[in-house]
C-alpha cells in the first residue's frame, strides 16, 4: 500500500509538471532580479496549479487505492461446490466457470453466478449496487437484453452475501470479469489515465517540447 505522503511527491515525476516547477523557478530569480511585483505574481500562480494538480491527483488515487483494497477484502478464502457429483470445498481462487456452488446463510458469494435453484434466498449486494436492503433473489429467467444488476434477480454477483436462504447456482465469471472485477479494472484505469488536469498539462508539454 503507498503512503498519502508517497503519492503526493509520486504527482511531481510528469514532464509538465516538472517544466512548471523549472518556470517556476525562473519566474522567481526575475522576479528578484527585477524586483517586479507581476513577476512574483506569475511564481506564485505557477506554484499554485502546481501544488492544485499534485492534491487532485493525491486524491483521486488515494480513493482509487482504498477502493480497490476494499474489494480485495472481500474476495472469497473458500467456497463449497459440487464436483463430480461430490460436495468438497474448494480455496475461492479455484473456483471456475461451470462449477456448481452451495451456498447459505452467511456465505460470501466466490463468483458471478445463475441460480439454479433456492429457497427463501435474500443477498446483500450494497457493495455492488448501493442498495441497502436485502434483494429476493430466484431462479426465474429474466427478459430482455439490457437489465441493471439490481433487477437481475437470477444472478448472483461475486462478493455479496448470503443473508438469508440457500441456494445452487452455476458459476458465469470470475476474477476481473466478474462486476466486481470490472469495478475494479476501472478503478485502476482511472489512476491511468490521470486527473483532467494532469492530461491538459501533459498535452501541453507535448506542444512545447
Amino acid at each position: 500500500k503507498t503512503g498519502i505522503v508517497k503519492l503526493f511527491f509520486s504527482q511531481f515525476k510528469d514532464f509538465m509538471t516538472l517544466l512548471l516547477i523549472i518556470a517556476a523557478a525562473v519566474s522567481s530569480v526575475i522576479a528578484f532580479i527585477s524586483k517586479d511585483k507581476n513577476d512574483l505574481t506569475d511564481t506564485f500562480i505557477i506554484i499554485f496549479i502546481i501544488f492544485l494538480n499534485a492534491i487532485v491527483g493525491t486524491v483521486q488515487q488515494y480513493r482509487a487505492d482504498k477502493a480497490i483494497e476494499n474489494l480485495k477484502k472481500l474476495s472469497v478464502c473458500s467456497a463449497k461446490v459440487r464436483r463430480d457429483g461430490k460436495e468438497c470445498t474448494v480455496d475461492g481462487t479455484e473456483i471456475t466457470v461451470g462449477d456448481i456452488v452451495l451456498l447459505e446463510e452467511g456465505d460470501v458469494i466466490p463468483a458471478d453466478c445463475r441460480i439454479i435453484e433456492c429457497n427463501g434466498l435474500k443477498c446483500d449486494e450494497s457493495a455492488l449496487t448501493g442498495e441497502s436492503v436485502a434483494v429476493e433473489k430466484s431462479a426465474e429467467a429474466i427478459r430482455g437484453n439490457k437489465v441493471a444488476l439490481g433487477a437481475m434477480k437470477n444472478t448472483l454477483f461475486n462478493s455479496t452475501f448470503v443473508v438469508r436462504g440457500n441456494a445452487t447456482a452455476a458459476v458465469t465469471a470470475v476474477g476481473m470479469n466478474t462486476e466486481m472485477g470490472k469495478i475494479a479494472a476501472m478503478l485502476e484505469d482511472t489512476k491511468a489515465t490521470g486527473t483532467p488536469l494532469e492530461n491538459s498539462l501533459n498535452k501541453l508539454g507535448k506542444i512545447i517540447s
